[in-house]
């Protein structure tokens, strides 16, 4: 039986829905966690003032048997397609008008997903939020985006016969508590990659749950920005640490890296070899229409010093435009190039990412970098298929000092899991792009930091006292694990970071006494200059004085990052946060309460997107 006219009738019900207005309430009592622990929720009130400090539990070292271990990892979990046919996703319905809603209900994610008991204030950025106010503004001469207005989502429903999903999503596990007797060092390289967030708040937007698989609470976390100080570093970045308590006898720990900045006029000349899948599979208006549209920004942000180069793919590959200088003629030149792209036929991935590398590795040379931008739906079907057949091809290149950032398009056959993976083995980073509000963000407002990398192979060691800490453990970055004994050799490869970059990490520490004293951790930092083959290394300590007395008293820049940690923590099914005895409720709490800066705009949106799993409303244009 065919399901597609149900599917699209459901989601097009959806996109008819009027914006849901949260449920008012006589009286919003104090937010606690939803499981109703006694240990301390991670936010009580955030209207009040912070209580005085109160001594920290012993901790019950008997809750690390709820750890998840690589087995528990692994096993099948709810609303996940993985290596499968697309299937229908799971969606919020709509509570029905004449019946209230209870003040806690379980939602179809799992028990760490219950509902908050109190609403959201009526300050929060979700009841301020204007109706009109949630349609995205064009930034492509008045063309429209191609986003999620609501008119033109019906209509892309009605043309599509392919519900929203991902087709390939693969879990990298969720990080147990460790012992810090038996283990005090944490490892791993850095990521500024932020596909996960982007790609998930296409499916919110859209009325849909995130393939759980797909949930990287890292790339939640550093898809935002932060301020964070980069004044008198002696290094290309800067070191920040803050901590508070978090639930229970735990803590959270959140360690900030600000690369410096660097003006446009003066970064170092780049050349960019766009490889574009022109593949049947990219027909759609959110796919090869949209990465053209995208390219079009990035086009307009070089300049004469930068040159770019034009590969495609489809069932064979070819070289579209060799490299061209970005001047007034030459940009002329390639928009026509882009413009004149047409998609069919299969998708030889491998072959292209050959050639598109054989172009970079012209343009190596002393000044300046360059850099393969492969934009696809990843669905790669001749060839080599897989990303360590295709990578196998192109080491060499790799080697050679080429970077691989790949940008991501449409849903259905999507493939997140080859997209990420080629651009970690690629020194590079990953994005989604699911309007011209993505492709702004990405190829205008970050891409100095894309294009000028300032310290490379970049790897956070984080030494945890075992006089103080019990246990700990790191939240998200599962696969870009560093094996302890590799933080100085520096023949081993890591992350990168770019000009302007900030890359945010979270620890979850539990704390071995009430009143802590002395040195809690020692963060060290270990880098390549941008062309240099030996490792330099910083280091800063995180005492027991500069912790803060409670969540509330971090940063608005720290209780964001904390929040939207802790929501990506529950859609990805962690069971730490059963354990810590938190809900969606509380994580949002946090988000909200850290919507303020330069940054709000893009955190309010943030919020909104959330709201509405904790309310058990669909998600809807507000």
């Amino acid at each position: 039986m065919r399901r597609i006219p149900l599917v699209r009738s459901r989601l097009l019900a959806l996109l008819l829905l009027p914006g849901c207005a949260l449920a008012d309430r006589a009286a919003a009592p104090a937010l606690e966690s939803a499981s109703g622990s006694d240990g301390a929720s991670v936010v009580s009130a955030l209207e009040s003032p912070p209580p005085p400090p109160t001594p920290t539990p012993t901790p019950d070292l008997g809750e690390r048997a709820n750890a998840v271990g690589d087995k528990a990892a692994s096993e099948p979990q709810p609303l996940t397609v993985a290596n499968s046919a697309p299937s229908e996703p799971s969606r919020l319905a709509p509570p029905k008008p004449s019946e209230p809603r209870a003040d806690a209900t379980a939602m179809p994610m799992g028990g760490a997903m219950a509902m908050a008991r109190g609403p959201l204030s009526e300050e929060s950025p979700s009841r301020r939020a204007d109706p009109r106010s949630r349609k995205m503004a064009s930034r492509d001469k008045g063309e429209g985006d191609l986003g999620f207005d609501r008119d033109a989502a019906r209509d892309e429903l009605e043309r599509s016969e392919a519900p929203l999903e991902v087709q390939e999503a693969v879990s990298a596990g969720v990080n147990p508590l460790i012992d810090a007797k038996d283990d005090r060092l944490s490892t791993f390289a850095i990521d500024v990659d932020t596909g996960s967030w982007t790609l998930a708040k296409r499916f919110l937007q859209g009325g849909s749950l995130p393939n759980a698989n797909a949930v990287r609470v890292e790339e939640w976390v550093n898809a935002f920005s932060y301020s964070y100080p980069a004044e008198g570093a002696l290094h290309p970045f800067t070191i920040h640490l803050e901590g508070a308590p978090l639930a229970k006898q735990s803590m959270v720990l959140r360690v900030g890296i600000q690369g410096k900045e660097i003006e446009k006029r003066e970064r170092e000349p780049a050349h960019l070899t766009f490889l574009v899948d022109v593949s049947g599979s990219m027909s759609g208006s959110d796919r090869l229409p949209l990465a053209k549209r995208a390219l079009g920004l990035l086009i307009d942000e070089l300049n004469a010093k930068d040159s770019v180069s034009l590969v495609t793919y489809a069932g064979s590959t070819r070289v579209v435009l060799p490299a061209t200088r970005v001047t007034k003629d030459g940009r002329e030149t390639i928009r026509r190039a882009l413009n004149d792209l047409r998609n069919g036929g299969g998708t030889a991935m491998g072959s292209g990412m050959e050639l598109a590398y054989q172009e970079a590795t012209k343009a190596l040379g002393d000044k300046g970098n360059s850099r393969v931008i492969v934009l696809s739906d990843g669905d790669a079907n001749i060839g080599r298929t897989g990303h360590a057949a295709i990578l196998q091809s192109i080491k060499g290149y790799v080697s050679e000092g080429v970077t691989l950032s790949t940008v991501g398009f449409g849903t259905g056959n999507y493939r997140d899991h080859l997209m990420e993976q080629l651009a970690d083995a690629g020194n590079g980073n990953y994005s989604y792009v699911g309007s011209m509000d993505d492709a702004k963000k990405i190829f205008v407002d970050k891409l100095t930091g894309t294009l000028q990398v300032i310290a490379k192979d970049t790897k956070i060691q984080v030494e945890m006292n075992p006089e103080v800490v019990a246990s700990y453990r790191l939240i998200g970055y599962e696969n870009r694990d560093v094996a302890d004994r590799d933080f100085r050799n520096d023949k081993v490869d890591a992350g990168e970071i770019g000009a302007g970059h900030t890359v945010t990490a979270l620890y979850e520490v539990v704390l071995k006494d009430d009143e802590p004293k002395g040195d809690i951790a020692t963060v060290r930092v270990r880098y390549k200059q941008p062309k240099g083959t030996r490792g330099i290394e910083t280091a800063t300590n995180f005492t027991a004085g500069a912790l803060r007395h409670d969540v509330r008293e971090l940063s608005a820049d720290g209780r964001f990052a904390t929040g939207i940690g802790l929501v990506a923590e529950a859609l990805r099914h962690s069971p730490h946060m059963d354990r810590l005895g938190l809900s969606v409720g509380d994580a949002l709490r946090l988000m909200e309460s850290g919507v303020s800066g330069p940054h709000a705009a893009e955190r309010r949106e943030a919020v909104r997107l959330i709201a509405p799993l904790v309310e058990g409303a669909p998600v809807a244009w507000r």
